[in-house]
């Protein structure tokens, strides 16, 4: 599941400039530039977008296009949504120890997490579901913050199997998964394979701010990606990052929080204490191939805190941690991610 530091910057070696002029349209009989087509919608209780470099498929072709999206994000979202039927409902109110079947999608997504869960020293650990309900970031009404010794029982993804058949195997009846850490990239995934399928080679899907892009943006360049600053106000860019063929996720604390008691709680439980994460990292951004990995790492990384640059340094691990300084932000780079960024600079130099 790592991701070697040489490789990385090799892929981004090759990279188009950081920055670089839009292409002109040509009069006469000289071919008019690719033209930007755009999806929006909504998904997973967020928004997405999709940008295709589009080299001349009709209308029919798009529409289609555009549909196959909508249906590939609407499947990802059927399968893990904890906030209707789905199978990970059915598999959180299945009372018995005997295997459950799922479908493809959802062994996938569970096993990259059982996978991460143990590179993460169980940072990620999708069994937090009731401490997530509990504290009122799930699909239930918050009630009073469990005890440790009341969730020990039912919360650690080691309570969690696959078996040889696919299906998933608890160890304990009350033991439930929440798949939203890693859900959004599975989806990113999954719509950029389909637009692969479909002959396209240049494009950009996004889901909840969760990216994975491909060749080139419509001015022939790399894409750009911007990193948020983790701060109130929307729209602020910390870093933008040039990609292409990669995936980058950020997981924070700045947006999705409660106020209990004098206490801000943030959304990210660590799973290792059964308590929301504290300061002083604001935000943790993952560059990877795989969409649904970063999506997972990030969170990881968060729960992990300064902590989290040690592990991505021994796995190879493109991380940046932005964090908390003095009123400010400072930003913490594994040498993966600023060995990424020397490279993308070197060819617009």
């Amino acid at each position: 599941m790592t991701l070697a530091a040489s490789h990385l910057a090799a892929r981004l070696l090759a990279a188009p400039l950081l920055m670089g002029l839009p292409l002109l349209a040509f009069a006469g009989c000289e071919a008019p530039p690719p033209r930007l087509v755009v999806f929006e919608g909504e998904t997973m209780g967020t928004t997405y977008t999709v940008k295709i470099v589009d080299t001349g498929a009709d209308d029919d072709a798009l529409r289609r296009t555009r549909q196959a999206v909508a249906a590939v994000l609407q499947g990802v979202d059927d399968l893990m949504t904890t906030y209707r039927p789905s199978e990970v409902t059915a598999f959180n109110q299945h009372r018995s120890l005997d295997p459950l079947a799922v479908s493809e999608s959802t062994r996938a997504v569970v096993e990259l997490a059982l996978d991460l869960a143990r590179l993460t020293r169980g940072a990620l650990d999708i069994t937090v579901a009731p401490l997530v309900d509990a504290y009122g970031f799930g699909a239930t009404m918050p009630g009073d913050p469990p005890t440790i010794e009341e969730l020990v029982p039912i919360i650690g993804f080691h309570r969690l199997t696959i078996d040889s058949s696919g299906a998933l195997v608890k160890r304990h009846p009350g033991l439930r998964i929440d798949l939203s850490a890693l859900a959004k990239g599975y989806g990113v995934d999954r719509v950029a394979e389909a637009l692969e399928r479909q002959g396209y080679h240049d494009f950009m899907v996004e889901v909840g701010g969760e990216v994975r892009v491909r060749g080139h943006s419509e001015s022939g360049q790399a894409w750009r990606i911007g990193i948020e600053r983790p701060d109130a106000a929307r729209g602020t860019v910390q870093r933008i990052v040039p990609l292409s063929d990669l995936s980058l996720a950020t997981s924070g604390d700045y947006r999705n929080f409660r106020w209990v008691d004098g206490r801000r709680l943030s959304h990210i439980i660590d799973p290792r204490t059964a308590r929301p994460i504290e300061p002083p990292v604001a935000s943790a951004t993952v560059i990877h191939p795989s969409c649904a990995t970063a999506d997972g790492l990030a969170t990881a990384m968060m729960v992990l805190g300064e902590e989290a640059l040690e592990l991505a340094e021994l796995n190879g691990w493109a991380v940046m941690l932005i964090i908390r300084d003095d009123g400010g932000f400072v930003e913490r780079q594994s040498t993966t991610f600023t060995q990424l960024l020397a490279s993308a600079l070197a060819t617009s130099s």
